[in-house]
């Protein structure tokens, strides 16, 4: 049987960084998933990530105390994590440990981007 890797890609969509996981985040590919995470998001003023979930095929305690942290830190730099295309069953996971809540998560990629808008300067189309 062939170890799952964890593949890890990244784009720019204006003012986001879209980050997009495919595969396990498990004790062979944690350390994978924390350095790309931390190099997107350390030295940046205010970065905001979304992160693509659709093809995460599992997270495990590690990894989701890892977005917790992220979370917390990126409040500090004055920046924003969306997370985007989360499983049911992921989800679940992250509702039982409270995180459903604290977590910005969405159905969408559109959804998730817009809301860094939502969350910035006042867009350009309100008042007149």
């Amino acid at each position: 049987m062939s170890r799952a890797e964890l593949d890890v890609y990244t784009e720019e969509q204006g003012s986001v960084i879209v980050v997009t996981l495919a595969g396990p985040v498990d004790s062979a590919t944690f350390e994978k998933f924390k350095g790309e995470l931390t190099r997107l998001s350390v030295g940046q003023p205010a970065p905001n990530l979304a992160i693509d979930c659709k093809q995460l095929s599992y997270i495990n305690s590690k990894g989701i105390g890892l977005l917790a942290s992220l979370h917390r830190q990126m409040m500090i730099q004055m920046g924003n994590i969306a997370l985007f295309g989360v499983s049911a069953r992921i989800l679940k996971t992250l509702e039982l440990l409270g995180l459903g809540k604290r977590l910005r998560i969405f159905d969408t990629r559109e959804e998730a981007i817009a809301s860094f808008e939502q969350h910035g300067e006042t867009p350009a189309d309100g008042e007149a």
